[in-house]
């Protein structure tokens, strides 16, 4: 007798958290993304290259130092804050 609804709420309960990590990961993409593109807007200001060339510059970067695109782009953007309050 309870066995059906019971299916049917762990099955919605599956779902939620599903929903909840996709919404968990969509949140981290677009923290990481802007970071990225303020790392690239760094690395044009500093170069006047392109975008697609302050980014594959980003890429390379991230490549040869065995690290995650989104944490050189951190470390670039701390590091451009860091020199921009020295400057004050």
């Amino acid at each position: 007798q309870f066995a059906s609804p019971a299916a049917v709420s762990l099955y919605n309960a599956q779902l939620l958290a599903g929903a909840r990590e996709r919404t968990r990961e969509l949140q981290r993409a677009l923290v990481t993304r802007a970071l990225i593109d303020q790392a690239i807007g760094i690395i044009r200001g500093r170069s006047g290259v392109s975008s697609k060339e302050a980014f594959e510059r980003l890429t390379r970067i991230s490549q040869n130092a065995n690290t995650k695109l989104s944490v050189v782009a951190e470390r670039l953007v701390e590091e451009a804050v860091r020199r921009a309050r020295v400057r004050r």
